[in-house]
């Protein structure tokens, strides 16, 4: 199995709560707290659509996806990843601050 398949199916797992860290199954309902999902348009790491559906399964009403040009590394530390990624990361953050 290819990385990228080897990732796929670890979401795909997670999603369908068949998978978790130290034998502990997966409950994405379970999860409260705001959830922010950036992903790369040129991600074959961890492919847009396959991010995004996380977003299905979590069981917080405060839910944010960001789709943005780039792959799975460029994303977060390419040369525009400060222009682009990071700013609207921190406003996220920002907008849930106390």
């Amino acid at each position: 199995m290819t990385a990228p398949a080897a990732v796929q199916q670890i979401l795909f797992d997670a999603l369908a709560g068949q998978s978790g860290g130290a034998g502990q199954l997966v409950d994405l309902r379970q999860v409260r707290c705001p959830v922010f999902v950036v992903a790369g348009a040129e991600d074959y790491i961890a492919p847009a659509l396959c991010v995004k559906a996380l977003l299905d399964h979590v069981g917080t009403e405060d839910k944010t996806y960001l789709e943005l040009p780039g792959g799975h590394i460029s994303l977060i530390a390419g040369r525009s990843a400060s222009r682009h990624c990071w700013p609207r990361v921190a406003g996220w953050l920002a907008e849930r601050a106390p």
